[in-house]
């Protein structure tokens, strides 16, 4: 590993190169040298950006290096054959400062072409164009790709959080102002309604397509309208507005495969096949169609629900063979825990409470024994499995090292607290309105992308006051719903809590949602610490300046994994611990080495 070590009042300052608070350090650092090297610093500078566009403090840094340069930032920047994205993108900001705004705009979209997740486009490029004169400064080839790459960004509604359906509302600003500028076609029609489509105004969206059809007939036209219909889940309209577009073009294999698509994901598996099968006629090994294909007679032949002796093993070779197949691993995910489902708990009272439910067993009380001490939501799911305040007699020989009852940092709100090794809940019972909103979550098919869209318009209506009631909701679930048990119900109540929590505010230092799930990850250990787990990850993926507090902080947490008995965190943390952005190598390599180790284990 790479670090940088310097001095400051408050001791030894250490920072790790590649992270937000490095590149942070050397860019403002060269500014208050006597003999400043301003062109070292902004590559510092560009990387601190590409972390996050918007952040205000940043911003006001490289209008300091624009001022010390008298205003010329472009001649700061290497002028290699090879560029790099990150002083790319000062350079596009530089141009449209000196009013180049065409030329701005193009070179942010040759950015996002190979970097599509840093936000150059929405924390500046649209600020530019939503100018009065913005959208007149640039030609129409730079405008419709702009809104191209738009509509390639960003997912489905369904996956749409609440601050990207904000930016997406503006692109559709702009593409409703394009047609005023600059001539309109079948393309840039198609790409307006997937606009709109993917800000989940279908209705809208599928008028507008029907008045366009009138003067637009053909295949452009006719594929929008399937879209709109299959997110709207009008699969009939759909499909026909599919085979209409094949009326267009009899080859095609697009309207194929999004009809065939649409039927896989609705797991009408006949009806995928027979699209699939379509476009195998054309091309027999379409890396798309054929394992779908391969995946849907299965399905058909054998309705197995998870892979087995009868799983087509040309299918696994596709995934893991020399060259993997993306199609095939996408299929795979869905059978991986984390990925295709959320993982019931394994703990031995876990276990205890399964036989139990599958016997049926009705009792007012329980007598338990355990080697060692574990997870308190272990009886809070007996609890609420049985529905009823249950006498349960839990005799524990050894309490593991580290004490797993005590938490790794203070807090200003605890989950757990325990008299011997008896848990009780810290924090009382919240407010009734606020378990409808975790329990449509939490009832959802499991699909995290989905949930953690649904958190975050959720949470739009939660006043950050109330962190303490979605703790609390942790340790007093809701009701338990027909159908499930405790020990698929509480880690998915747990989980959409976590996932509320990281949409309540914005930022990182400071914030509440970074208070609130630390409390869950370095409190009492127990199965909603995966939860925290699971959202912190997925906060770093989101905000890359971030993975290095979290890289911390995981291993922390690793630091504190019993030297005995079972841990219910252990799994699951190194298991997302590797998706955290910016690992060093080797770093990633000791993450997955361990992993390996437990699934050995396990």
């Amino acid at each position: 590993m790479k670090w940088f070590k310097d001095f400051d009042t408050q001791g030894e300052l250490e920072l790790k190169q590649g992270t937000a608070e490095f590149e942070y350090f050397v860019a403002k650092g060269e500014l208050a040298l006597p003999e400043s090297n301003l062109a070292h610093g902004i590559v510092h500078l560009g990387n601190l950006l590409s972390f996050d566009p918007g952040c205000p403090e940043w911003m006001e840094l490289l209008e300091t290096y624009r001022e010390r340069n008298q205003g010329d930032l472009e001649a700061l920047l290497p002028n290699d054959e090879e560029r790099y994205y990150a002083t790319e993108a000062i350079r596009a900001y530089h141009y449209a400062k000196i009013g180049h705004l065409d030329e701005a705009i193009s070179l942010l979209n040759k950015i996002l072409s190979v970097k599509p997740d840093v936000k150059y486009m929405e924390c500046w490029g649209l600020t530019w164009l939503l100018d009065e004169a913005g959208f007149k400064a640039i030609s129409a080839e730079t405008a419709f790709y702009t809104l191209a790459q738009a509509l390639n960004r960003f997912p489905e509604y369904k996956h749409l959080t609440i601050s990207q359906e904000r930016y997406l509302n503006d692109y559709l600003a702009l593409a409703t102002e394009y047609p005023n500028h600059f001539k309109v076609n079948e393309t840039f029609i198609m790409t307006y309604l997937g606009l709109i489509r993917k800000a989940g105004k279908y209705e809208q969206a599928l008028s507008l397509a029907k008045e366009y059809q009138k003067i637009y007939p053909g295949w452009h036209i006719s594929i929008a309208k399937g879209l709109i219909s299959r997110e709207a889940q009008a699969y009939d309209q759909a499909e026909a507005a599919f085979k209409e577009a094949l009326n267009f073009d009899p080859t095609d294999l697009s309207a194929r495969l999004e009809a065939g698509d649409m039927y896989f994901n609705t797991q009408e598996w006949e009806k995928a096949l027979n699209w699939y099968l379509e476009i195998l006629e054309q091309d027999p090994e379409h890396e798309w169609a054929y394992p779908s294909t391969l995946f849907c007679q299965w399905k058909i032949d054998y309705q197995q629900d998870y892979p087995d002796e009868t799983f087509p093993e040309e299918l696994s070779n596709l995934a893991y063979g020399e060259v993997p197949n993306h199609r095939a691993q996408a299929i795979y995910s869905k059978f991986m825990p984390y990925q295709g489902y959320l993982p019931e708990p394994d703990d031995a009272l876990s276990n205890i409470l399964r036989q139990l439910i599958d016997e049926n067993t009705k009792s007012d009380s329980f007598s338990c024994a355990t080697t060692y001490l574990e997870a308190p939501s272990n009886l809070l799911a007996f609890q609420t499995q049985f529905q009823k305040e249950l006498k349960i007699d839990l005799s524990v020989e050894n309490i593991p090292k580290p004490d797993p009852r005590v938490p790794l940092e203070s807090s200003p709100w605890e989950l757990w607290k325990f008299e011997g090794t008896d848990p009780y809940p810290a924090l009382p019972k919240p407010s009734n309105d606020l378990y409808e909103p975790i329990i449509k979550i939490a009832n959802d098919e499991y699909e995290f992308e989905k949930q953690w869209a649904m958190a975050s318009r959720i949470a739009q209506e939660i006043s950050s006051d109330r962190v303490q009631e979605l703790l609390a909701i942790m340790i007093h679930p809701p009701a338990l719903p027909a159908g499930k048990t405790a020990l698929e119900w509480l880690p998915r109540i747990q989980l959409a809590a976590a996932q509320v929590i990281s949409h309540l505010d914005d930022g990182w230092e400071g914030s509440i949602r970074k208070k609130a799930l630390y409390t869950v990850l370095f409190g009492p250990r127990d199965w909603a610490t995966v939860a925290a787990i699971m959202a912190l990850t997925h906060l770093a993926m989101e905000n890359e300046s971030i993975s290095h507090n979290l890289n911390q902080a995981f291993a922390k947490l690793a630091a504190a994994i019993p030297d005995t008995g079972y841990c219910c965190y252990e799994y699951p943390l190194y298991y997302h611990w590797r998706y955290l952005p910016n690992l060093f190598e080797k770093e990633y390599e000791a993450i997955a080495d361990k992993l390996q180790e437990i699934r050995a284990r396990e």
